[in-house]
């Protein structure tokens, strides 16, 4: 916990010293949600956690052009977010509780 602290303090420090030069308020806003749905999907795998991070940053990351190009907004991805949270808990009912047809 204490290296994934220094970690992440590190990458605010760079974000606030390097990119905004300030603080703002809506530095971080929903990674926190988007962190559990990464950890969920990876089933907290470590390397499985970095496969979803990198799948579910360029989805981010591309909402962004998303909007601009084509003006659906950029809420979409926390459907798609979400959506994709709800299908993993899912599966891992029915895998977890075979549903059997009773006799």
């Amino acid at each position: 916990m204490a290296i994934s602290g220094a970690l992440a303090g590190i990458a605010g420090a760079g974000e606030l010293l390097g990119l905004h030069h300030r603080v703002q308020l809506d530095i971080a806003e929903g990674i926190g949600f988007t962190g559990i749905i990464i950890a969920l999907v990876a089933r907290l795998h470590p390397l499985g956690v970095i496969v979803a991070a990198i799948l579910f940053g360029a989805l981010v990351n591309g909402s962004t052009a998303m909007q601009y190009e084509t003006g659906i907004p950029k809420a979409l991805v926390f459907v798609i977010e979400g959506t994709t949270l709800a299908l993993v808990l899912i599966a891992a009912m029915v895998s977890r509780y075979r549903i059997r047809k009773a006799a």
